[in-house]
């Protein structure tokens, strides 16, 4: 069996579309691995990892950089979301995904505003 296991670091999650366009969340990491299953092992066949430099700088005192360690200065010179999404959709439509979540992603998930 193959499956796609990924996982994407934001400034936030938001559940309510009508906040203004600098306040959204943000991509700032993705990564993605392609894995055969076989006989109860498993084995990586493809593999996507990069940061994503965001339109604007996150705010390195917030809950987002809290959570991810991720900084500004580690986004310099990240590809913008333009150049990573054609390789995301990519590695997303040619794989079955496994989705999973963690208690603090679930935290998050029940703000309606940015982490950040």
């Amino acid at each position: 069996m193959r499956a796609l296991l990924m996982d994407c670091e934001t400034t936030g999650l938001l559940l309510n579309m009508t906040v203004a366009e600098a306040h959204r969340p943000r991509m700032l990491e993705f990564y993605g691995a392609v894995m055969d299953f076989v006989d109860g092992s498993m084995q990586v066949v493809e593999e996507l990892d990069t940061l994503v430099k965001p339109v604007y700088q996150i705010d390195e005192a917030g809950k987002a950089a809290e959570v991810t360690g991720i900084t500004n200065a580690m986004l310099a010179d990240a590809p913008r979301i333009e150049e990573v999404m054609p390789r995301v959709r990519d590695i997303v439509e040619r794989s079955p995904m496994v989705i999973a979540t963690t208690p603090a992603s679930t935290e998050r998930s029940s703000t309606s505003r940015p982490i950040g």
